[in-house]
């Protein structure tokens, strides 16, 4: 199992990596276009520095983005400029499976994305991808089973002999679809700050803890007069 922050903010990706979950981040370019950066480059080389730095054998997960392959792979080797584990993020179209087969060969990881269809997780993982990653959050907003297709691609990336990627389960927007994707096979997700901080939470959790910090300080009360009766009994 692999998860990822999917987030551009970096006193974020700190935080949650103290949890000691994580293996990496993904970001794109809405995510640093809300924060208000100003210079883009600047703000990847910061996340990239900062994944490095507290998650061990961290990913960065940083768009690739072009009007043709050319342009796709070239954004994808000034990615590679960031940091050495940083992966490149191209959407599925023609452009980008071309680009993906290009980075491959030339030993570079794609995460292919905006992936919605098997078809699509196919051509992706035949051109090279290491990574495919469908959306359901999306899938769900057009009325698509999400969890439907997630077990479609699952039942095809894993049947013999494979494709030889990984599927990341993207556009989580809650616990609940977290805990879908992962009921239903998924052994990669990235995931947003706020889904993650509540997939910690559970109402038997917080008070079953109230209980026992309740009881700790009841024991911390009574002791004095445990061992003051212990001293008058010797």
């Amino acid at each position: 199992m692999k998860l990822f922050l999917d987030s551009a903010d970096v006193g974020e990706i700190r935080a949650l990596a103290r949890w000691g979950v994580l293996d990496g981040v993904t970001t794109n370019p809405t995510f640093i276009r809300r924060l208000g950066v100003a210079d883009t480059r600047a703000a990847l080389r910061e996340i990239v520095a900062t994944v490095a730095g507290e998650i061990e054998g961290g990913e960065t997960h940083v768009e690739a983005l072009g009007a043709d392959a050319d342009a796709i792979v070239a954004a994808a080797h000034a990615n590679r400029e960031l940091g050495d584990n940083v992966v490149s993020k191209v959407p599925i179209d023609a452009a980008g499976l071309e680009a993906t087969s290009r980075l491959a060969r030339e030993g570079l990881r794609v995460n292919v994305h905006l992936v919605f269809t098997v078809n699509q997780l196919v051509l992706a993982a035949r051109a090279g991808a290491a990574y495919v990653c469908p959306l359901l959050g999306r899938m769900r907003d057009a009325g698509i089973d999400a969890d439907a297709v997630l077990g479609e691609m699952l039942g095809v990336l894993d049947a013999p002999p494979g494709l030889g990627c990984e599927l990341m389960a993207s556009s989580i927007r809650d616990a609940a679809s977290a805990r879908g994707a992962i009921v239903g096979g998924a052994r990669v997700l990235t995931l947003p700050g706020r889904v993650l901080r509540e997939m910690i939470e559970s109402p038997l959790t917080a008070r079953a803890l109230e209980r026992f910090v309740a009881d700790a300080r009841q024991c911390e009360t009574q002791a004095p007069t445990a061992e003051r009766r212990a001293r008058e009994a010797s």
